[in-house]
């Protein structure tokens, strides 16, 4: 499942015309949730953690991801060759690595996060802000938590910790500066500051309440327009005026997507059941949507067939093709490149332990 969506326009350019596919797919089923969103979006009152003088208390120093003082290893130890630059980034529960990307294949570079020095072992989700540094989502005993790393790979502090969290399953950007968050315990949607602080409960585009089950992964089109991947049905367009659910005989449910933005609009890539529900997950292609109706979601070309992947848990959108993480359920995780056409262009399996939650490209070290 991706925890991640880049706030920046993805550019890629083999997403940059128009190749008249619709493509098509037979069978599958899949419902959607009450559109009414259910009865959730209530708050629970929390003075929560947001303030200055949680700063020094650690990861474990109020009650959630540990019980002690930071312990985590120096960076220049875990990165004795740290330099300024763009890396890919694999997110694990206990750690975030750092990889050198080139072309379509990785090489592991160093313990960029070291999650678990700071007592955190269960992340769920990592998300970068403005200024370059990292917000991690962490579920605790009866509420979730947000801590913050330096762009320098080194621990700062919690900046929430709040009974409304319990849960808390993931952390995305929106199209703006602040951030989404969704709790698995209660279902429903949150909205965080910029500096990553509980501001109450999202509503999605065209659509009543905060509650909705189910979600694997979303991407933003623009500030009113969200595309939602789910567990258990297909995916969601939150856009005016219908906010329709993507054809069930194109997709079933899915893991991941990412908005890729082109001259034409904003075109969705999405990784799910191909053909519908039951079958096996691939990577397709949507062509630019311009409203939320039914009739603008075609399908542009289905780039990875069913089956061809594990499952797809994370994308990331190259310049000449894109990258596919797959999760460790066959055996290995691993990331697998792609170019404009769908073509395998290199393997890397991730050997190192642990099952990968989510991968980015992001700016690091900017002090080295």
């Amino acid at each position: 499942m991706k925890r991640w969506v880049e706030g920046a326009a993805l550019i890629a350019a083999m997403f940059a015309c128009d190749d008249g596919g619709s493509g098509g797919g037979a069978g599958g089923a899949g419902g959607m949730a009450d559109a009414a969103g259910g009865a959730g979006g209530g708050v629970v009152m929390d003075i929560g953690v947001a303030d200055a003088s949680d700063v020094d208390a650690g990861a474990g120093g109020m009650g959630g991801a540990g019980g002690m003082m930071p312990m985590e290893k120096p960076i220049d130890e875990r990165c004795p060759d740290a330099q300024a630059g763009t890396y890919l980034l694999v997110f694990y529960p206990d750690r975030v690595d750092a990889y050198r990307q080139r072309e379509f294949g990785a090489t592991f570079f160093c313990e960029f996060l070291d999650l678990a020095g700071n007592g955190i072992t269960t992340a769920t989700g990592v998300a970068q802000r403005l200024d370059g540094s990292f917000l991690v989502s962490v579920p605790e005993e009866g509420r979730g938590a947000v801590y913050q790393f330096t762009a320098n790979g080194e621990f700062d502090r919690r900046v929430e910790s709040n009974v409304n969290l319990a849960g808390i399953a993931g952390i995305w950007n929106t199209f703006g500066d602040d951030f989404v968050v969704w709790s698995a315990a209660n279902q429903n949607l949150y909205k965080l500051s910029e500096a990553g602080q509980f501001r109450g409960p999202w509503e999605p585009p065209q659509y009543q309440g905060a509650r909705v089950p189910g979600i694997t992964d979303m991407t933003f089109l623009d500030t009113d327009a969200v595309v939602m991947t789910f567990r258990d049905r297909p995916a969601q367009l939150f856009m005016f005026p219908d906010a329709p659910s993507f054809p069930a005989n194109l997709v079933g449910p899915g893991n991941s997507t990412i908005a890729v933005q082109t001259d034409e609009g904003p075109k969705v890539l999405m990784s799910a059941q191909i053909g519908g529900e039951g079958n096996g997950f691939g990577v397709v292609l949507f062509k630019p949507i311009r409203a939320g109706r039914a009739a603008a979601i075609e399908q542009e070309s289905v780039l990875i067939p069913a089956s061809e992947i594990v499952d797809g848990i994370d994308l990331l959108s190259l310049s000449s093709g894109f990258l596919v993480l797959d999760s460790n359920l066959a055996g290995t995780a691993k990331i697998s490149g792609y170019d404009a056409m769908g073509l395998l262009r290199d393997e890397v399996p991730l050997m190192r332990p642990g099952n990968p939650i989510g991968f980015a490209r992001v700016p690091i070290f900017p002090d080295f």
